[in-house]
């Protein structure tokens, strides 16, 4: 996934190896944006969210959450939404698609890669790719 954000224009991706790392991370530093999983050490993703929209302060509650993952099962998505992720992508990853969401929810446009940079970006990676916790886009 960071191969994906670097070569669209994210040179800075910082990485969580489990939710309460991410949540240190995001209390320690400034974020644009938050992509976890559901399934992730310690705290699952629907935890992490609450937690992330439970927080005082506003440079983390209000840090847009995507949830990537492979559980495409309708109550998940509802739960992750309801805690209030702001979006919700299952794998395989379509590196189009996690670009579009990012951009609208950061409110920003992303370079479009050269013929040659997108070949080199796969369009639909194993599913069985393993998770990498919760990533997090620094300001």
């Amino acid at each position: 996934m960071t191969k994906i954000l670097v070569s669209f224009g994210m040179p800075h991706v910082t990485h969580a190896t489990s939710g309460e790392d991410a949540l240190r991370k995001l209390h320690a530093d400034l974020f644009d944006l938050v992509i976890c999983d559901i399934v992730m050490e310690g705290i699952n993703g629907i935890q992490f969210v609450k937690a992330v929209r439970a927080n005082a302060a506003p440079r983390v509650n209000r840090v847009p959450i995507i949830m990537l993952t492979a559980h495409a099962d309708e109550k998940l998505v509802m739960a992750a939404l309801k805690a209030g992720a702001n979006g919700y992508l299952v794998k395989p990853l379509i590196p189009k698609r996690l670009v579009a969401l990012v951009a609208k929810l950061c409110n920003c446009t992303l370079p479009t890669l050269r013929r040659q940079e997108v070949a080199s970006v796969p369009e639909e990676p194993s599913a069985a790719a393993p998770s990498d916790g919760a990533s997090v886009q620094p300001a």
